[in-house]
């Protein structure tokens, strides 16, 4: 039972440190929403700055998988003030973003 306490403890520790970044849309059964550049519907993961700071997310990760939380790393990008991020959650493990949405 102790041996997973840490677990939310630390997700949590987590989410107050990037409060300035929020996961602000997900879609996680993509039909027909937003294509990606192959013409494939793959769920996506809509990030948003909220601060009046530009926010370097590299190496941040994301993941699906609480023993594995950088599953997926951010490639050097940086969120300008108020700006949307879009994540297309494919498998393709691509680092061309976009950050203009």
């Amino acid at each position: 039972m102790l041996r997973h306490f840490w677990k939310p403890s630390f997700i949590f520790f987590t989410c107050l440190i990037g409060q300035t970044i929020q996961i602000n849309e997900v879609v996680s059964s993509n039909q027909a929403t937003i294509y990606d550049e192959d013409g494939d519907t793959p769920d996506w993961i809509e990030l948003y700055n909220t601060s009046t700071n530009s926010v370097s997310i590299h190496n941040w990760g994301l993941s699906d998988d609480t023993d594995t939380p950088f599953k997926w790393r951010f490639p050097n990008v940086t969120l300008n003030s108020e700006q949307y991020l879009l994540i297309m959650a494919s498998n393709k493990n691509r680092t061309d973003i976009v950050v203009q949405w």
